[in-house]
């Protein structure tokens, strides 16, 4: 080799093992950063020349190494199956919380219910039916009535206003992902940028960005490919959100009345866009949950109104007349007609007119159970898909959590192999330095102590 080739190289090993250094440093730096992926230096041998010039040939070594690249460690396979499976979680975590909403408005079981309404209305129609002259008697199923009526419209209401809420919620999350997005893209620019020109920050950004993306997958389902220069694309299904340094915008659409559903869609387009994650739990809860429930409450209310008042016009009030409905529609929901809330002489409740003390209509009343087996089938209904949600998420939640140790199990900072690369790049610096000194003695010896012989 030549006289300061040697130097080159050895210069080369400590540039190269002191970078190799800085690395597994910054890595233990971050060894508690959430997101962070673990970085290793790269080192490549720097060739000998490898083409000879016409009379002359390169015969010596190479010359020395250099750091080819500081790369990310990660799974490209388990970082898109952590994003599916924070997706799926997020859609049932909505689901979830949206049952338990309609469960405390339920409140069953407890002496408030709905069932517990039901169950002293009858109760009221079974004293009158042993008092069918007492006052008293007759205002305490008028009261009774009111309360229940009161009940049925304000589980309906609730549902009115959890919808209302949860249809705010879906715009919180859509303004959010919006958020996410252009951050997404301006991160893409960057690493674009720091990529071509060879800027060792892109790791970094990488890690910044795909952070973001695993929340855009946990709110919206997204799914990501690989772009150019280190960029990615972001899809909703097979529609794009984010290309490169462009994201689109979404915003909620509500359709038209009655049903007046619910859908995300691109804000310039108005194309429906394929949510999952939180975004799809909130459209299912919207579009569908609810207004089931809520149907169910109706068919509750439906079944009360229609066996009480079919049973009531078929009694007779004390004033011989025949009984008129019980329960009426007014514009919130089913209550009381007015006419016997004043005046409770209009309870029917002889099976014959002219009869007093007649409460054999009463009696049938009391003994309804259509209303209330209804009412019990929904709740059960209720509770069994509320259980079945919590199983799933649990589930979820266990495979999310497997997923994610596997993936920083790649990706995340391990002390103990960082400790190694250090000692082992501190040993591989030591050594360059002792061949420099090698080197430097060699040097010497040429440089001083030849051609001396004889003086």
């Amino acid at each position: 080799m030549s006289d300061f080739l040697g130097l080159r190289i050895g210069l080369s090993a400590l540039q190269a093992h002191k970078r190799a250094l800085d690395v597994a440093g910054q890595n233990m730096a971050n060894v508690n950063t959430i997101g962070y992926s673990r970085q290793r230096a790269n080192l490549k041998s720097v060739d000998a020349g490898s083409v000879s010039a016409i009379h002359s040939n390169w015969t010596e070594t190479g010359q020395g190494v250099r750091v080819d690249s500081v790369g990310r460690v990660y799974d490209r396979f388990l970082q898109s199956r952590s994003l599916v499976e924070h997706s799926a979680q997020g859609s049932l975590a909505r689901t979830q919380t949206a049952l338990s909403r309609i469960e405390l408005g339920l409140n069953e079981p407890s002496d408030n219910g709905l069932s517990a309404q039901i169950a002293e209305f009858q109760a009221a129609w079974d004293d009158l039916a042993n008092h069918p002259e007492n006052a008293a008697a007759r205002q305490q199923v008028v009261d009774r009535g009111q309360t229940l009526a009161t009940g049925l419209r304000t589980l309906d209401q609730n549902l009115t206003s959890l919808r209302a809420s949860t249809l705010t919620e879906l715009g919180g999350v859509v303004g959010d992902v919006n958020d996410i997005s252009r951050q997404v893209a301006q991160l893409n620019r960057q690493i674009q940028v720091a990529n071509i020109s060879g800027n060792d920050t892109a790791n970094e950004l990488t890690d910044q960005r795909d952070q973001l993306v695993a929340h855009l997958a946990e709110k919206l389902g997204a799914t990501v490919k690989a772009g150019e220069n280190g960029s990615v694309d972001v899809f909703l299904g097979g529609m794009q959100l984010v290309r490169g340094a462009n994201a689109e915008q979404l915003r909620v659409a509500v359709g038209s009345p009655p049903a007046q559903n619910a859908s995300v869609v691109f804000d310039t387009t108005g194309q429906s866009a394929p949510v999952g994650g939180e975004a799809g739990g909130l459209v299912a809860v919207i579009n569908d949950t609810i207004p089931r429930y809520r149907s169910q409450i109706g068919d509750v209310t439906t079944t009360i109104a229609t066996e009480v008042n079919t049973t009531h016009q078929s009694g007779f009030d004390l004033n011989g007349a025949a009984g008129v409905a019980f329960f009426v529609t007014g514009p919130n929901g089913i209550e009381v007609s007015s006419a016997i809330a004043a005046d409770t002489k209009l309870l029917a409740v002889s099976s014959a007119a002219g009869t007093t003390r007649d409460g054999s209509v009463a009696a049938k009343l009391a003994a309804l159970t259509g209303g209330q087996n209804a009412y019990t089938s929904l709740v059960s209904r209720l509770g069994s898909e509320a259980a079945s949600v919590n199983r799933q998420l649990a589930t979820q939640q266990s495979v999310t959590t497997q997923v994610d140790a596997a993936r920083d199990s790649v990706s995340g900072v391990n002390l103990d192999e960082e400790m190694v690369d250090l000692v082992a790049s501190q040993h591989a610096y030591q050594a360059a330095s002792r061949f420099i000194s090698a080197i430097d003695s060699m040097l010497d010896t040429l440089i001083n102590s030849t051609g001396r012989v004889g003086r």
